[in-house]
């Protein structure tokens, strides 16, 4: 197997969201890519649990691309898996019934995501890992942390990916 396929950042959160998706027994359009902050999400929501992917920090690692090349770099990626969910509150806030529901709470699908993306090698179709090797959970809560002057909680994980990335799609050579 070849690991180390390249790729371009907004291709490899696609690969992300799709496995999310196939993973997690949400409708496919309640997993997405997102920068907008988690206020953004529960001003409008798209339902009462969703997952949103996005990307933190990019740090290049020459050492992860054999050769050269001016359009390709290798890198050590951070990705945050945020799943965000309402849930219902008596009126000392003391309820966790949504949260912590084995089947539908947001526990249990925090750790879908978890499984569905640690010790993954997202393949590229051809035999070959868009990652040069498998994607790692780096940390995560274990506590939902409540989204200020909402009824919102947040699990976040965060993942890493080492991977080629690929800088030629849509740049014009000088």
């Amino acid at each position: 197997m070849r690991y180390g396929v390249p790729i371009r950042l907004e291709a490899l959160l696609s690969q992300f969201v799709t496995r999310v998706q196939a993973r997690s027994g949400l409708p496919t359009d309640l997993v997405f890519r997102s920068l907008a902050p988690d206020e953004a999400f529960t001003a409008v929501p798209p339902a009462k649990r969703f997952v949103v992917i996005t990307p933190q920090s990019m740090v290049p690692v020459p050492s992860l691309f054999d050769g050269s090349g001016r359009y390709t770099m290798g890198v050590d990626g951070r990705f945050r898996v945020a799943c965000i969910a309402e849930y219902s509150t008596d009126t000392e806030y003391r309820s966790t019934r949504e949260l912590s529901d084995l089947t539908n709470g947001i526990i249990a699908l925090f750790a879908k995501c978890i499984d569905a993306l640690h010790q993954w090698d997202v393949p590229n179709g051809s035999g070959g890992s868009y990652v040069r090797e498998p994607v790692r959970c780096e940390a995560f809560d274990i506590r939902p942390k409540r989204i200020e002057r909402t009824n919102w909680a947040v699990l976040n994980a965060s993942f890493m990916a080492k991977f080629v990335l690929d800088l030629e799609s849509g740049v014009t050579p000088p």
